[in-house]
């Protein structure tokens, strides 16, 4: 989200209401510079994108589009894919129930790929 980080690759709130109004999917990205402008990142940081997504246009069209496959600096203590219990417990500790996770960390993809 570009109003949390002022990133180039970041959308802003018009960007992300146009995803929403076309029922696409918006993948919240691992990389650092796009999730904070602090020298330490820390999942905390995904979440915070995450909840503000959220808050703007709902949970549904949220996705995990970690970019692990790319070369990209992850937050402090989250390495690969291995360390994805470590954003869900985040997620559950910032307020979000077990079906709102699940959405987004595949029924969402499964509903936009489908």
């Amino acid at each position: 989200a570009y109003n949390i980080t002022n990133h180039s690759r970041n959308l802003d709130d018009e960007q992300l209401k146009a995803i929403a109004r076309s029922n696409g999917l918006i993948g919240v990205c691992f990389h650092k510079p796009m999730l904070s402008e602090k020298s330490l990142v820390e999942i905390r940081d995904i979440v915070k994108h995450i909840q503000y997504i959220k808050k703007i246009i709902g949970v549904q069209y949220i996705a995990i589009g970690s970019d692990f496959q790319g070369y990209i600096k992850t937050p402090n203590k989250f390495k690969s894919l291995n360390d994805m219990s470590l954003l869900r417990n985040e997620l559950i500790k910032s307020g979000l129930t077990k079906k709102e996770i699940n959405m987004i960390f595949f029924e969402n993809a499964l509903r936009f790929f489908d």
